[in-house]
């Protein structure tokens, strides 16, 4: 099993944010309307991320 880079995980983060963003345009142009999002929750889920990554990463050194 070999690492995956960050470089690819960029990527695949922004081919899952453009699909996203597509597949909510066509919804929307046929007339679904998808939910809203809470401003909070957005915020919620950066800082959640941002505390995974600071926990994750001196795992990440110690294994290298």
């Amino acid at each position: 099993m070999q690492r995956t880079s960050s470089s690819t995980l960029a990527v695949w983060a922004v081919i899952g944010t453009v699909l996203a963003i597509v597949a909510d345009v066509v919804l929307e142009s046929q007339g679904f309307s998808l939910p809203g999002l809470p401003w909070f929750a957005v915020i919620g889920m950066l800082v959640l991320s941002a505390i995974l990554l600071l926990l994750g990463w001196p795992i990440k050194k110690w294994n290298d």
